[in-house]
């Protein structure tokens, strides 16, 4: 059977490389081969050097603050490189390091651009038949509103926002064009295990709509 291809697309911080991982888990109890590939994986490989020298921040930093600092430096270099070449600089890369990999589920955790004609959301969806994942995070929030002359407690979902103009651009266009949408909370604690759930349905509905076969689920 051909390789299955899932690209997750998400604003920062929504949790796409939680997502990426916990479906490799879950895909993979199943007896699946999975590999997760990072669009942006080179781009943080030839700014490493750069940003631990003057940062003293590696550019692969898993830490929201670090990430801060070496977020505009990162994008504009990835952007430089998408202008070059109309938006084919990583997903050619990720061709060329998928050569030398050979897996039934290949899950793309940084699906982000749709602005060229054959952009990230092309080359997942009609060169490599890939489906797309839009995913966002939410915070409760209590919201007070007057009702018949009292105020009560509301929950309202806030979610996280576009981290920059780029993000702002392309997110809606990632949703419109997703063939799942997942929203989910922020877990303080246990997260993988409260994530799970959000998982399994995921699997599920691969499965349901014959994206990944069941028999290479058994």
């Amino acid at each position: 059977m051909e390789t299955c291809f899932i690209g997750i697309g998400g604003v920062a911080r929504s949790g796409k490389d939680t997502l990426a991982r916990l479906l490799a888990r879950e895909l993979e109890s199943f007896g699946n081969f999975c590999s997760v590939l990072s669009l942006a994986k080179p781009l943080k490989q030839e700014l490493d050097d750069f940003c631990y020298e003057n940062f003293g921040i590696a550019a692969t930093t898993d830490k929201t603050e670090e990430k801060l600092i070496i977020r505009d430096l990162l994008v504009g270099y990835g952007s430089a490189k998408r202008k070059l070449t109309e938006g084919r600089y990583f997903t050619e890369e990720a061709d060329r390091r998928l050569r030398y990999t050979k897996r039934d589920v290949v899950i793309v955790p940084d699906i982000r651009y749709d602005e060229y004609e054959k952009d990230e959301v092309f080359w997942l969806k009609e060169e490599h038949q890939g489906v797309l994942i839009h995913l966002s995070r939410f915070n409760f929030d209590v919201i007070e509103e007057q009702e018949d002359g009292d105020w009560v407690g509301l929950n309202g979902r806030n979610f996280v926002k576009p981290a920059n103009i780029h993000e702002e651009i392309n997110d809606p266009k990632l949703a419109k064009k997703a063939d799942y949408k997942l929203s989910w909370p922020t877990f303080e604690k246990k997260s993988d295990e409260m994530c799970l759930p959000y998982v399994e349905k995921i699997v599920q509905w691969l499965i349901d709509t014959r994206k990944v076969s069941a028999n290479v689920l058994i």
